[in-house]
């Protein structure tokens, strides 16, 4: 086409027919700038479509982060449900409401246990990196952000990797040090590797033993074990309602990601 215009143009010239070669002159620029917006507009369609493909493989990745994170938080749930009932067991014993029975040993012994949530953030790190304006739903964007910069490092700060007034195992170690020595009852039995210069081909059994307690009449006049004891129930109670929080933030951006999902087909 600019061709045949440039060959009109310089006829038009040789003809001196002025007005018709202006014409011609601006027909010419007319159909430049109009396949220079032809172009740019592809340029932009070819840009959207990329970036909604990006858009959708992360989203994808980090429906499956998610779901790992909510089996790792499910787990630690239902072992914190677990302590905090073991841990009411001993303070109703400490209140001289319940006699002492060897099956508490198996429940002293838990009174320590903590746990530690590990999120899987890689599809979040790197929506992050690629830019959270990314995600095209402005709900979906903020549910997201919310999620990963505010409910969940409301839940892993508080778990016992992280030291402070929140670590049940820090709090009541010293306490059951104080008091109590290993009983003859074994509690679980669990696997390691065999500690050996040879390869390891095989694993053994290594029996844990519950805890006891010395003297039970001391421990009941031990008001500090009491008071750390009630502490770490109210520090339980928090993690726990905690964990139910961020679970219930998990599924609701599980829905939102496959709501949104769908309008990306």
């Amino acid at each position: 086409m600019l061709n045949v215009l440039g060959k009109i143009r310089r006829k038009l010239i040789a003809e001196q027919r002025a007005s018709n070669y202006l014409l011609y002159a601006l027909g010419e620029i007319v159909l430049i700038v109009i396949g220079i917006l032809i172009a740019v507009q592809i340029n932009d369609w070819n840009s959207a479509r990329k970036a909604r493909q990006l858009e959708r493989g992360i989203l994808v990745e980090m429906q499956d982060d998610l779901q790992k994170t909510m089996a790792d938080l499910d787990y630690d749930l239902e072992r914190h449900i677990s302590r905090l009932a073991s841990s009411l067991l001993i303070q109703e014993f400490l209140a001289g409401e319940l006699p002492y029975h060897d099956s508490l040993d198996r429940h002293f012994t838990l009174l320590r246990d903590d746990y530690q949530v590990f999120p899987k953030l890689g599809a979040f790190e790197l929506l992050r990196a690629r830019g959270l304006e990314l995600i095209s739903n402005d709900s979906l964007r903020r549910s997201v952000t919310d999620l990963f910069e505010l409910d969940m490092p409301r839940v892993v700060t508080s778990g016992v990797d992280y030291t402070g007034t929140r670590n049940i195992n820090a709090l009541m170690t010293p306490m059951l040090d104080r008091h109590a020595t290993l009983s003859s009852t074994p509690l679980n039995k669990s696997t390691s590797p065999r500690l050996s210069a040879e390869p390891v081909s095989a694993t053994t059994n290594i029996t844990v033993f519950a805890y006891t307690i010395r003297d039970h009449n001391a421990l009941r006049a031990d008001d500090t074990f009491r008071i750390k004891l009630q502490d770490a129930l109210v520090i339980r109670r928090k993690k726990i309602r905690d964990h139910l929080e961020l679970k219930q933030q998990i599924e609701n951006a599980l829905l939102a990601i496959r709501n949104h999902l769908a309008t990306l087909n």
